[in-house]
């Protein structure tokens, strides 16, 4: 009886490695797209991102020069805004 059960799994053995065939390219294709998206898309993230911080920055400057703001305001407001954006990630 034990013996039937191998048979039969051996078999099927060509069936099984056709159906594993399929499904590991449809994966590696599936990787391949999200790769080549990644690549297109993530540095366009972080350009914009860039770009606010840089006018922060000179608006900053120009009210620390003015007077209307100190640098340690400016200190503090760039460093509870990188705090706060890594706990929103979690």
């Amino acid at each position: 009886m034990s013996g039937i059960l191998v048979v039969q799994l051996f078999n099927r053995e060509k069936r099984s490695r056709e159906q594993f065939e399929r499904i590991n390219r449809d994966h590696l294709e599936a990787y391949k797209d999200a790769i080549t998206a990644y690549g297109w898309f993530y540095p366009g993230g972080g350009v914009p991102g860039m770009l606010v911080l840089a006018l922060l920055l000179a608006y900053s400057g120009f009210q620390i020069r003015d007077g209307n703001l100190t640098l340690g305001v400016m200190v503090a407001f760039f460093q509870y805004g990188m705090r706060s954006s890594g706990r929103s990630r979690t």
